[in-house]
């Protein structure tokens, strides 16, 4: 074979073999195109089975973390009822809790001086017209001394307290009567004249006594801030409490019509007569009392540091009793109350505070009661110009009124 035969010759073979070799990876894609979709199956089943684990380790992780609640639930309640027995065996005695309540609580005291004016009056109706049948009344003139007490235990609530007791004078008491028959020594000659109106004075000594009692609910407290600068300048104040009250309130007087002369003017037959007559032995004794529940208000401001006041105002439901003697007639009588009467009192206070405890003030007080009825009726004794006789009518405005300024001092702590 010659040269050239041979070259074509391998040259063939080459082409036939590089062309075999081309083909081949065409034929074997199918194959190829298996092995993918087989990794793909192997990824995904992977991917699930990764899946499935994590599902599981979360799983086992929220069993194994609600166990550890539970656990620490458990030793929570145990530790709770063990702590509680702790705490009921130290809990602190009765005497322990007072002594707290004591150590917290404020305390203000204070005693003083009022000098007061006034007077205690009732009157008998005419049966027919029911105009002024007969009226007594006896001034009050002097003065009353008094202490007053409020225990705040616990906020807002507190307790006060107030007795005071008279240093009455000695006034003129005055009896009056109109339209009855009057047996005297007319112008040197006993005769019986029918009196248009008489009047007679007697000396009379007074005293009495009075306390009430309230419990105090602190409604609202205001500073500069809550009240605004113009209402706090037209007050003129830096702090204002509001408190409301409910409490019970007594009095009782005792008027005595002593001797030596009784002054009497008269008006009959249209001619004033004037005279003293002498009762010597007049001892006349007549006590009346008014009691009853009421409510209040009380306002308090804070004008600085050391100064401050307070007005309250409160009413009450009273009912009134009182028992009388006049001895020279040998004659008892009553009065009972028919219904409820009122009251109004007034109280106005100042204080100026030297330190957080001590302080000085003064304040005005008034105070008005009234009973409209009573039931009046009573019984001569064997010396009486009527033995053994009884009798029963009504009185009517059994009143009494008293007002003053007081000076005082107190403490706080």
């Amino acid at each position: 074979m010659s040269q050239n035969k041979k070259i074509i010759f391998f040259s063939a073979v080459i082409t036939l073999v590089f062309l075999f070799c081309l083909s081949t990876p065409l034929w074997a894609q199918p194959a190829r195109n298996n092995s993918i979709n087989e990794y793909l199956d192997y990824y995904s089943q992977r991917q699930r089975l990764e899946e499935t684990h994590r599902d599981w380790q979360s799983e086992k992780q929220q069993k194994i973390h609600q166990k550890g609640v539970e656990a620490a639930r458990r030793d929570h309640k145990k530790t709770g009822q063990q702590i509680e027995k702790r705490t009921l065996r130290t809990q602190p005695r009765r005497s322990q809790i007072i002594k707290n309540a004591l150590d917290n609580a404020a305390f203000k005291i204070n005693t003083g001086y009022m000098f007061v004016r006034g007077e205690q009056t009732f009157r008998l109706p005419h049966p027919t017209h029911g105009g002024n049948l007969s009226k007594l009344t006896y001034p009050i003139k002097g003065g009353m001394g008094f202490v007053n007490a409020e225990f705040e235990i616990a906020a807002p609530f507190s307790v006060g307290a107030r007795y005071a007791h008279s240093n009455f004078k000695n006034t003129t008491s005055k009896d009056e009567d109109w339209n009855f028959e009057k047996t005297a020594i007319w112008e040197g000659v006993p005769d019986t004249k029918w009196a248009d109106y008489q009047v007679t004075e007697q000396n009379a000594k007074n005293e009495a006594y009075l306390w009430d009692v309230n419990l105090y609910y602190r409604l609202t407290e205001w500073d500069e801030e809550n009240m605004g600068q113009k209402l706090a300048d037209f007050l003129r104040v830096d702090k204002l409490y509001l408190d409301v009250f409910a409490g019970y309130q007594y009095y009782k007087g005792k008027h005595t019509m002593t001797d030596p002369m009784t002054r009497y003017n008269i008006l009959a037959e249209n001619s004033w007569w004037y005279g003293e007559t002498p009762h010597l032995g007049l001892n006349s004794l007549y006590e009346v009392s008014y009691k009853g529940p009421r409510i209040g208000v009380r306002l308090e401001g804070s004008i600085t540091d050391k100064l401050s006041s307070s007005l309250s105002l409160s009413y009450a439901w009273i009912r009134s009793n009182a028992d009388a003697y006049w001895n020279l007639r040998d004659f008892n009588w009553r009065h009972r109350n028919k219904g409820r009467g009122s009251a109004f009192n007034l109280d106005f206070e100042t204080e100026y505070h030297f330190n957080s405890n001590w302080f000085v003030g003064g304040n005005f007080f008034y105070t008005w009661q009234n009973q409209p009825k009573s039931k009046y009726f009573g019984n001569y004794g064997p010396d009486s110009l009527y033995p053994g006789d009884s009798f029963e009518y009504e009185a009517r405005d059994t009143r009494l009124r008293i007002f003053g300024l007081a000076l005082k001092t107190g403490y706080r702590w």
